[in-house]
């Protein structure tokens, strides 16, 4: 159907949505209004909790299989109650990164007609990618969260869930620099965990949640984020850290010594207190990853390296950090059996319990300023 079709009385149909103003984006959406034969039993349970919500058995199994098109199946994403499936209203949302690919799409259509000599054909594309542009900036961005979200056309609003969807922008080069700042705050106080960046802050036990990471969405929010030049911190350790949940220690190690020999010829006066904290990044993920290899020689190389560039910070992130520094040789000495030193390193951690629970907010502001002054 061509969205020209579309009016105020019908404002969508298949997989394309008319807004109120005329703007053209697009959904996730199936045709048949049947269970998924491989989910049947499931399903079932689900559809008559969804009609005791006042969810038709039509309009479920269809937001049901529009999950599915997504590839996100299932997520909080989805749900109006993030604790239970059957509110899932797949139908009802506009994702962000379904809009980012289909401009991408339209940009290389664009591009082809235009190496073709079609011309007319080629500024159609154009016009039809520019569009999308704009629409993904006025739909997809919420001032309130400073983040790109799903948008629920029912509601004419954003959705609740903040995912790892709104990164897709980055990628594509779709975002300003002063929103791009915005994301990477979120994603280093809120998605980067010891093992890359989760999927969503939601716990819900879906395969698309806390505290799953997927790779393609490491790639996209890794490269997205190099896209607008912020590669000494987070950006860099995304991808090593992903390498490490999947038991890719070698490459993780590999991947961390090259960073680690790269912040160290890095003299630029400018950016000093910068590459200190990158290299102290870099020697923590270089402990880990040695300590999951056994290497318990190497393991106390790098953490006494992370301890020393920690010696160059304020009182705070020393006090914060070296406390993680003991706690990691406690560890490592036990592993040796040397009583000794596990309670000479424990004793020194237990000095900092206190003062940590008093200052860690700061520390993860002073890590942001630190990012900011770059």
């Amino acid at each position: 159907m061509n969205s020209d079709q579309l009016t105020d009385e019908q404002p969508v149909k298949s997989h394309v949505v008319r807004l109120p103003d005329g703007t053209i984006l697009n959904r996730y959406w199936d045709p048949l209004t049947t269970p998924r034969p491989e989910s049947y039993p499931e399903e079932e349970g689900l559809r008559q909790k969804a009609q005791h919500n006042g969810i038709s058995t039509e309009k479920f199994y269809q937001h049901n299989r529009a999950v599915c098109e997504s590839g996100w199946d299932f997520s909080s994403r989805w749900l109006i109650d993030t604790k239970r499936v059957e509110t899932n209203h797949a139908t009802d949302i506009i994702p962000v990164d379904l809009n980012c690919l289909l401009y991408s799409l339209e940009n290389l259509l664009a591009s082809t007609y235009s190496q073709k000599g079609d011309w007319k054909s080629s500024k159609k594309f154009e016009e039809l990618a520019e569009n999308r542009k704009n629409a993904i900036q006025n739909f997809h961005w919420n001032n309130e969260t400073q983040f790109f979200m799903d948008y629920d056309w029912t509601r004419n609003r954003s959705t609740p869930a903040i995912t790892l969807a709104g990164v897709y922008p980055l990628f594509f080069k779709l975002a300003t620099l002063e929103q791009a700042a915005h994301i990477h705050e979120h994603l280093r106080k809120s998605f980067l965990q010891s093992g890359g960046l989760v999927t969503t802050l939601e716990r819900t036990g879906e395969q698309w949640d806390w505290p799953n990471g997927w790779a393609p969405l490491q790639w996209i929010a890794y490269q997205g984020l190099k896209n607008y030049g912020f590669n000494e911190l987070a950006a860099e350790s995304i991808f090593g850290k992903f390498l490490l949940i999947i038991d890719s220690n070698k490459k993780a190690i590999d991947y961390f010594e090259e960073l680690y020999k790269n912040s160290l010829s890095n003299n630029n006066n400018n950016n000093r207190l910068l590459n200190e904290y990158e290299t102290y990044i870099i020697t923590g993920n270089l402990a880990d990853a040695y300590a999951q290899n056994g290497q318990y020689d190497l393991i106390l190389k790098y953490a006494f390296d992370c301890q020393q560039v920690l010696e160059k910070f304020t009182e705070t992130i020393n006090s914060v950090s070296l406390n993680e520094t003991h706690y990691t040789l406690v560890e490592i000495y036990q592993n040796q059996s040397n009583n000794n030193l596990t309670i000479e390193h424990y004793e020194k951690s237990l000095l900092f319990q206190n003062y940590l629970f008093e200052k860690y907010d700061l520390s993860s502001y002073y890590h942001l300023e630190i990012l900011n002054n770059k």
